[in-house]
């Protein structure tokens, strides 16, 4: 961190001296830009297509970042922008460094404006994104878009809309109390089209307005969340404890289902400004619902505060989206002692491995380097996450206390 200092004061020292030279104010800008914009990327990826109109009644418009991998229909990934409902922009550096982490696998990136809490309060801001999800599938076949694989990602309050797709999906109206509010709306039209996602990667947003105000594991937020001027307040018109049933309508938590698609949560477990409970709350209520199907929920507490940048732990958000957007298939070989047992040893379900044996096993896994995984013994029925081992090729080695020896080839996605 000194040598950094160091240098940009060695830099800014001699960009000093040049100003005074006119023929190299063009220089001047140029190192500038390098040096002292930290949050920018001068090589950045740009949009493949820029400004493209979703709804043109409300001059509201998105960005396409298409992959140059293969050759697609490509998967796409719907990035919403935070800024607590009241700032932001579809062209900040989120989307870029996501395409970034999904482009070289195969995966499209779509960004998208919504209008502030100043200038329409909810759920228009629900009805605009489920009106982009729409239009990307409404023009799958223009720019080589898979309409059966569309996720959604958004940090803070974009988290937010982003889980408020995956929770609500397919709800179009919904009512608590007296409120009942259209979710779906017909903003751009292609109301044809389906407006679910398969995949959801929520950045620390918002996901109980009812217990924003709450504290957390001795941690309280340090702004208002319930106030009529709170980002809250102002996004649903009114102090959150006097409209409790209009709240409700505007988080995630109060949709949660068994239909909802995988979803993947990242909250900083030093956030001071939405508490992490407000994702421990959303996962506790994803894994209940969750718990018959067993689809994938997923909660992590990295040591960040609010607003880390979408590569914190991106090996983590590349896997997600690899397997639930592009579903690659599982390969599995198995070799045995015991050939009667091989056709019923194992079953897979997505990326779920059982065995069925009816004994304790210990199982060792190997990378294809023959490095030890991972040792562990498992009981009768056990079920775990091929993508526990990570990507590659494993070789697990099994022996039950009868003494049948099994070797399963694993090629996880």
């Amino acid at each position: 961190m000194k040598t950094t200092v160091s240098i940009k004061a060695s830099v800014w020292k001699y960009l000093r001296n040049l100003i005074s030279v006119k023929h190299n104010m063009l220089l001047v800008v140029f190192l500038f830009t390098i040096f002292f914009m930290p949050d920018s990327n001068l090589f950045a990826q740009t949009p493949t297509h820029n400004g493209l109109t979703y709804d043109a009644a409300g001059g509201k418009k998105l960005d396409l970042y298409i992959p140059t991998t293969g050759t697609g229909p490509y998967p796409v990934v719907l990035w919403i922008f935070g800024g607590a409902w009241m700032a932001g922009s579809r062209n900040d550096q989120f989307p870029k460094d996501l395409f970034s982490m999904l482009g070289p696998k195969g995966i499209a990136v779509a960004s998208m404006d919504y209008s502030y809490s100043s200038a329409a309060k909810w759920p228009t801001q629900s009805q605009q994104c489920r009106a982009v999800v729409r239009w990307l599938r409404a023009n799958a076949t223009k720019y080589n878009l898979d309409p059966d694989n569309i996720g959604a990602a958004g940090m803070s309050a974009g988290g937010h809309l982003a889980a408020f797709l995956g929770t609500s999906n397919g709800v179009k109206t919904a009512t608590s109390g007296s409120v009942t509010m259209d979710l779906e709306g017909a903003i751009g039209g292609n109301t044809e089209y389906s407006s679910k996602v398969q995949a959801v990667y929520d950045m620390y947003g918002p996901a109980n307005f009812l217990t924003m105000g709450n504290s957390c594991n001795g941690k309280t937020s340090n702004m208002d969340h319930m106030g009529a001027s709170s980002p809250e307040g102002m996004l649903i018109g009114g102090a959150i404890q006097q409209n409790q049933d209009k709240a409700k309508l505007a988080s995630p938590t109060f949709f949660v289902s068994e239909d909802d698609p995988p979803f993947l949560i990242q909250h900083g477990a030093q956030d001071l400004t939405v508490i992490s409970c407000q994702s421990i709350e959303l996962d506790s209520l994803l894994g209940k619902a969750f718990a018959a199907n067993k689809k994938e929920h997923k909660l992590y507490l990295p040591n960040q505060g609010h607003g880390f940048a979408a590569t914190v732990n991106k090996d983590t958000v590349i896997s997600f989206f690899v397997r639930n957007l592009l579903k690659p298939k599982t390969a599995i070989h198995i070799s045995t002692t015991n050939q009667a047992k091989s056709a019923s040893i194992v079953s897979v379900s997505g990326t779920q491995l059982t065995l069925f044996i009816q004994e304790a096993v210990s199982l060792t896994v190997f990378n294809v380097n023959g490095s030890v995984v991972t040792r562990t013994r498992l009981l009768p029925q056990n079920t775990f996450e091929l993508n526990s081992f990570g990507s590659g090729l494993k070789l697990c080695k099994l022996e039950t206390q009868s003494g049948d020896k099994f070797n399963v080839n694993i090629l996880c996605p």
